[in-house]
């Protein structure tokens, strides 16, 4: 249930405060373990691909929003990296 003290654009901020903090805990461990095949006196491990945070949102119409609020919608979420938006109508 949405909390209806929050606004959109505080909850696309929260989109993208999440997806910064896993962004940065991946880099945390790649950081970690090289530190640790460096005190082995081991090679660099290889990259290794991290699963990034997929951030989805929706949008309800029917609720005499306009073609061009739809489209400012999408847009918007774009910029805040929102990957999957479910339109419901």
């Amino acid at each position: 249930m949405r909390d209806h003290r929050a606004g959109y654009a505080q909850t696309l901020a929260v989109l993208a405060r999440a997806k910064a903090a896993v962004a940065e805990k991946h880099a945390n461990e790649a950081a970690a373990e090289a530190a640790a095949a460096a005190a082995a006196g081991l090679p660099p491990p290889p990259a290794v691909a991290r699963t990034p945070l997929i951030t989805k949102t929706s949008l309800m119409l029917g609720l005499g929003e306009t073609h061009d609020e739809v489209e400012h919608h999408c847009m918007y979420e774009a910029t805040f990296g929102v990957k999957a938006s479910s339109v419901v109508g």
